[in-house]
C-alpha cells in the first residue's frame, strides 16, 4: 500500500484549518473590525494570523495594519469588504 493517501489526507487536514482559521478572523473582523495576533493566539490558538490576512488581502479585503510599539503584536483593522 502506498503512502500517498496518508500523505494526501495530512494535505487535506491543513487546507481545512487554514480555511476554518481564516473564517474565525474573517468573523472576528466582522463582529468587532479589528483584531490582534495576541487576540487569536490566545482565544482562538491561532498563530499565524499575519498569514490569515495576507490571504485574505490577496482575496480583496482591505485591511491595515498597526504596531502600536517596537515588538509587540499587530493589530489587523478592517478597512473595507471585498
Amino acid at each position: 500500500m502506498s503512502a500517498y493517501p496518508a500523505r494526501r489526507g495530512n494535505v487535506d487536514t491543513v487546507i481545512t484549518k487554514r480555511e476554518t482559521q481564516r473564517k474565525v478572523v474573517v468573523r472576528h473582523l466582522l463582529d468587532f473590525g479589528s483584531v490582534s495576533a495576541r487576540e487569536m493566539i490566545f482565544t482562538h490558538g491561532i498563530t499565524r494570523t499575519a498569514a490569515r490576512i495576507a490571504e485574505l488581502r490577496r482575496s480583496g479585503w482591505q485591511i491595515t495594519t498597526d504596531r502600536r510599539a517596537q515588538g509587540e503584536m499587530a493589530v489587523y483593522r478592517l478597512v473595507a469588504l471585498p
